[in-house]
Order: C-alpha cells, then sequence, then structure tokens
C-alpha cells in the first residue's frame, strides 16, 4: 500500500510539472509592480510658462516632460523629429511629495496644484488636469515598466529576398551596415547614431524610445486584448526602423523574464526611389 501511495505522488507531481510546461508561454504574466508605480502620474499643465506643456512620472522610474518649445536647461531637452513637441526624458526620485528630476530640477504637487524649480530657470506655480490613465487589463501592468533590450532580430524583404540580422542590443547602425553588406540597398545615414538605449511604457499609454547617441522618440500607444500594438511618435521622419506610426505584438515571455517586443517598419532603398518592407524585433528585460 505504501508503495502504491509513493507511486501515485510522484506520478502526480509529474502531471503537475507536465501541466506547467504546457502553460502558453506568450501569455501575460501579472508581475510585482515596478518600484515607481505608486508614484505614477501624467499632468498637463493649466499655463504654458516654461513651455511646458506636460510631465509625466513612470512606473519604471522615469519622467517624461513635454514642451512646446525648446528650452535650454540644464540637459537639452530631447526633441521627438520633425513634431510640435520636443521631451527631456530622464530618471527621478520622489521625497515626500517633491519629485527630483536628473538634469532638469524639482517638481512638488500638492492637490492640483505644482511647483516647478528648474536648475537653471524661473521657478514657477500652477495648477494641472491628471492625464493619468489605468487601463483595465494584465497586459498594461506587464509592460507599463522601462526595459533595456538584451537582444533584437531585425528582418527585412528586399527584391524577392528575405534577410535578417541578430544583435546583442539593438545597434541600428550596425545592424544597417549588415544589412547593406547582405545586399539590402538601404541607406545606412539614416540611422546614424540611433542606438536603443532604453524602452519606456507607461499605463497612461506613452510610449519612448530613447537611444545613446541620438534623440528620444516619444508617443502614444494603445494595446488590445490579443496583445496587438499600434503607436503613434511625435514626428519621426529621420528613422526607417521606427517609423512616425507602426502595428506589432508584445507578449511577455515568463520563462525568460523577456518582454517581445516587435514592431513594422518600412525602410526606404538607398536612392529613395522605393521601399522595403521589415520587422523589428527586441527582446526586452526589466530596468530595476
Amino acid at each position: 500500500m505504501k508503495k502504491l501511495l509513493y507511486f501515485t505522488a510522484i506520478a502526480a507531481a509529474l502531471l503537475a510539472v507536465s501541466s506547467c510546461k504546457e502553460k502558453p508561454i506568450d501569455q501575460p504574466d501579472v508581475l510585482p509592480a515596478p518600484a515607481n508605480a505608486a508614484y505614477a502620474k501624467k499632468m498637463v499643465l493649466a499655463t504654458s510658462d516654461l513651455n511646458i506643456k506636460s510631465i509625466e512620472f513612470t512606473e519604471g522610474g522615469r519622467y517624461i516632460v513635454a514642451f512646446l518649445e525648446v528650452e535650454n536647461f540644464s540637459a537639452a531637452p530631447t526633441k521627438a523629429v520633425g513634431g510640435n513637441l520636443s521631451y527631456l526624458t530622464g530618471i527621478y526620485t520622489v521625497s515626500g511629495n517633491t519629485y527630483k528630476l536628473q538634469g532638469f530640477g524639482t517638481v512638488t504637487i500638492d492637490g492640483n496644484t505644482v511647483t516647478i524649480n528648474p536648475d537653471n530657470g524661473p521657478q514657477i506655480q500652477t495648477t494641472f488636469s491628471d492625464a493619468t490613465e489605468n487601463p483595465g487589463g494584465d497586459i498594461y501592468t506587464t509592460v507599463a515598466r522601462t526595459w533595456k533590450v538584451d537582444n533584437s532580430r531585425i528582418t527585412v524583404n528586399a527584391d524577392g529576398h528575405t534577410v535578417s540580422v541578430t544583435k546583442a542590443g539593438c545597434d541600428l547602425p550596425s545592424v544597417a551596415a549588415e544589412l547593406v553588406g547582405k545586399g539590402v540597398k538601404i541607406n545606412p545615414d539614416r540611422v546614424a547614431g540611433y542606438v536603443v538605449k532604453e524602452v519606456i511604457f507607461t499605463k497612461s499609454k506613452t510610449f519612448s524610445v530613447t537611444f545613446t547617441g541620438a534623440e528620444a522618440f516619444v508617443g502614444e500607444f494603445d494595446l488590445k486584448a490579443d496583445n496587438t500594438f499600434s503607436y503613434d511618435f511625435e514626428g519621426n521622419s529621420g528613422n526607417d526602423f521606427f517609423n512616425a506610426s507602426s502595428n506589432g505584438s508584445v507578449n511577455y515571455v515568463a520563462e525568460d523574464q523577456q518582454l517581445v517586443f516587435s514592431v513594422s517598419a518600412v525602410l526606404k532603398n538607398v536612392d529613395n526611389t522605393k521601399t522595403y518592407s521589415g520587422t523589428v524585433t527586441m527582446y526586452l528585460s526589466e530596468v530595476k
């Protein structure tokens, strides 16, 4: 009888393991809330003093300040190419109701009043409307973080051939050079300096890609229940791999602890006489 119980226990354990492995790994798991989730907020200012339209504090510990015009603060705003807004992004910390924005200054919130004190510039006090969103669905809870690129795969359909490049990180100049070496006639100058540093999603549906050697792209995104994804950047006319708008998908792979982010791309050939369709896929891990 003891042997029968023993073998029954083993069978049950094996069945449990088998059931775990059969779980679809591309379905989003609800991750623990990021450390800064409680401080996440998006404010649209009532006045345009300092030329600031909005300030957002992300779940992943980053701030995004949207300017109506470029201002000369201690760290120059990162512009959205060709757009009507300019942006300053960076890391923030919180003490009480005051946010310290690295490279900018401080922002203190009291009710619906905000006091902005730049490192270089006059202090202002104004009111704001709260534009913070909290869309339902586990997928938003999963993706609303700051991510770094572990590796990437870019696939291009050019002149009847499909060419793929896989790289550590997401170094677009290096990708472009390798594509050219494989016979894809694109212009590498259109991605000069675009090495992806971070990818940011927020529950307020802000999407940002920051680079180590070029201006950040900032815009809005929408995420459906089936994990299909679309975005529109403010501007961005100068980068083929991240077009001004695109569609794709986002999935969290639990066993690898990676977010798989994939969007369509349209690449121009070297003399702008034709375009090639492509896909940019990035495998992301959370920045903690």
